[in-house]
C-alpha cells in the first residue's frame, strides 16, 4: 500500500466530517450571536467550557487544517487533522454552547477510529482491513445501542414523544404527506408503531457486530441514509460521519479481501486481532 492509499481513507473520513460540521454552519452563525447578546452562566460549566471563543475556535480550527489535509496530504497532517477533530468534538461535547450535541458524539467516535487507523496502517493491510471494518460496525453498532437505550422509555413505547416531535407539526415531507392522509386518530396510531419500530430497528442494528462486515457495514449505511431522508434532513450533521466511516470501511474491506473472496465475519475479525 503506497502512501497515499494509506492516507486515502483519511482524506475521505476528514471530508464526511467537515460536511457534517459545515451542515451546522447555519446554528454556529446564529449561536455566537445570540450567546454574545445575552451571556448565560451556569455554574456547572468552568468558566473556558463558557467562553464564546472557545465555542469558535474548538468549531473552526478542525475544519481549516482538514481543507490543508486535502491540499497537502501527509502523515502529519492526517494526524493532525483527526487529534483535532477529536479534541475540538470532546471540547464541544463539553462547552455550554453545544453541550452533549450528538453530531459531536459520533463525530469524536468517528476521528478516534481515524488516529487508530493511522496507528494500524503499518501493519498488513489485509489485517488492516478486517480489523478497520470490524471496529467501524463495533462504532456504529454502539451508538444504535445507545439510541435503543435511550427509548426505552413510556414516551417512546406510546409514541408521544415522537407525535410531538415529528408527527404533529414537523414539515419534513413524510409527516407532512401522512398529516394530510389520516385522522387525528390514525396519525396518534401511526406515531406509536412509527416509535415502536424505530426502537425496533435499533436494537437490531446494536447486533451489528455479529454479522458479516460488509454485510453489516451495507445494512448500517442503508439505516442510517433512511434515517436522513424519512425523519429529518438536519440530522445529515449527525450520521455523515458515520455514513463516512461505513463507506471507508467497506473500501478498505474491499481492498483487503477482493470481491471474490469469503466475506469476513466478526468471529474472524476477533481471531485476527488475537
Amino acid at each position: 500500500m503506497t502512501e497515499r492509499e494509506r492516507l486515502q481513507p483519511i482524506r475521505w473520513l476528514c471530508a464526511g466530517l467537515v460536511a457534517s460540521w459545515t451542515w451546522k454552519w447555519r446554528f454556529f452563525t446564529g449561536a455566537p450571536a445570540v450567546y454574545a447578546h445575552t451571556p448565560l452562566h451556569d455554574p456547572f460549566f468552568p468558566e473556558p467550557l463558557q467562553n464564546l471563543s472557545v465555542l469558535v475556535t474548538a468549531f473552526c480550527v478542525p475544519i481549516l487544517i482538514a481543507f490543508v489535509m486535502f491540499v497537502r496530504p501527509s502523515a502529519l497532517f492526517a494526524r493532525t487533522s483527526m487529534a483535532a477533530f477529536c479534541t475540538g468534538s470532546l471540547v464541544l461535547n463539553l462547552h455550554q454552547g453545544s453541550y452533549n450535541d450528538a453530531t459531536f458524539v459520533t463525530s469524536l467516535w468517528a476521528s478516534l477510529w481515524g488516529l487508530w487507523y493511522l496507528h494500524a496502517s503499518t501493519r498488513d493491510a489485509t489485517e488492516l482491513g478486517v480489523r478497520a471494518a470490524f471496529l467501524a460496525q463495533i462504532i456504529v453498532a454502539l451508538l444504535f445501542f445507545g439510541g435503543a437505550l435511550g427509548k426505552l422509555t413510556p414516551g417512546y413505547f406510546d409514541g408521544s414523544v415522537l407525535y410531538r416531535i415529528y408527527f404533529e407539526k414537523r414539515q419534513h415531507w413524510s409527516f407532512a404527506w401522512l398529516r394530510g392522509h389520516l385522522t387525528a386518530a390514525e396519525l396518534r396510531y401511526a406515531a406509536t408503531l412509527y416509535s415502536r419500530t424505530v426502537v425496533g430497528i435499533e436494537i437490531f442494528l446494536a447486533t451489528l457486530p455479529l454479522w458479516p462486515s460488509r454485510l453489516a457495514l451495507q445494512l448500517a449505511l442503508v439505516a442510517l441514509g433512511m434515517l436522513v431522508v424519512l425523519n429529518n434532513f438536519q440530522l445529515l450533521s449527525v450520521i455523515g460521519s458515520l455514513m463516512t466511516l461505513c463507506v471507508v470501511g467497506l473500501w478498505l474491506l474491499r481492498r483487503a479481501m477482493g470481491d471474490s473472496n469469503p466475506r469476513p465475519t466478526a468471529p474472524e475479525a476477533v481471531a485476527l486481532s488475537s
